[in-house]
């Protein structure tokens, strides 16, 4: 597995909507494995880009449902990736 996404990486015939939403899948999953293990690590990052998006409330107050749906479609789209490749 680890040579195929290697592979993938080499390829030079440009992206296709399939790798963006792999590309989304991959920083989606990471969220939700911030959300669930380190939220301060959020509010860091929040804090350091706070003139480009300001963070909700909402998005902390319910950060493990938030978290573990990300992972959870992060997931689903790598599989789904994965398995028509």
């Amino acid at each position: 597995m680890y040579k195929k996404f290697v592979n993938y990486l080499k390829d030079e015939e440009g992206q296709t909507s399939t790798e963006y939403i792999l590309l989304i899948a991959v920083v989606a999953g990471i969220f939700g494995i911030l959300l669930l293990v380190s939220p301060n690590t959020i509010l860091i990052m929040e804090r350091q880009a706070n003139k480009i998006y300001m963070t909700d409330t909402f998005f902390f107050e319910n950060r493990i449902v938030i978290g573990i749906a990300l992972l959870l479609s992060s997931g689903f789209m790598i599989k789904t990736y994965l398995s028509f490749s």
